[in-house]
């Protein structure tokens, strides 16, 4: 077994590379005989597990811009993206994963489409923050640009952003 060590960040995730041959599994531990069947069968709620990440971020984002909001004599207040932009926005997602929950709807597709969605905010809430930051967001040991790593590896975890737009393009 050999440890992923290598990645720009968050590598809480423990990702390893692991290669077997010639090895006995007795059969309790097999989770099943057909992997695509299972990976089926789980992939909803393994997505779904991944939602609150994005939520997260995307709240602790909106926390800093609101925190950074009166620097260099409220410059901030010029920028597009506005804390209560994004607000609004997380708050719709929110809204849509409870409704999600409320009407049992563990539909692939519309989780797929959540998950993505959910995904463009993180990314636009880091972004946003860095701006509101300016150059303080670039330490090393800044909490913006711990995020802007977080968003990333959010972005990039599987299923990823271009496996996500896939899935919905061809539900379409």
């Amino acid at each position: 077994m050999k440890g992923k060590v290598e990645f720009l960040g968050v590598n809480g995730s423990a990702t390893y590379s692991c290669q077997f041959s010639n090895v006995f599994i007795p059969k309790e531990w097999v989770l099943s005989e057909d992997a695509d069947e299972f990976v089926k069968a789980i992939r909803p709620t393994f997505v779904l597990y991944q939602l609150p990440l994005g939520v997260g971020v995307t709240k602790e984002s909106i926390s800093s811009i609101d925190h950074v909001e009166q620097r260099q004599n409220g410059c901030n207040r010029y920028l597009k993206k506005q804390a209560y932009h994004i607000l609004k926005e997380v708050q719709q997602i929110q809204k849509k994963i409870e409704v999600l929950f409320e009407e049992d709807l563990f539909n692939w597709t519309e989780i797929a489409k959540l998950r993505l969605e959910i995904a463009y905010l993180t990314l636009d809430a880091v972004q946003a923050n860095m701006l509101h930051c300016g150059s303080s967001g670039y330490l090393n040991e800044c909490a913006s640009s711990r995020r802007l790593r977080e968003a990333y590896f959010f972005a990039n975890l599987t299923p990823t952003v271009k496996h996500l737009e896939k899935i919905v393009n061809s539900c379409s």
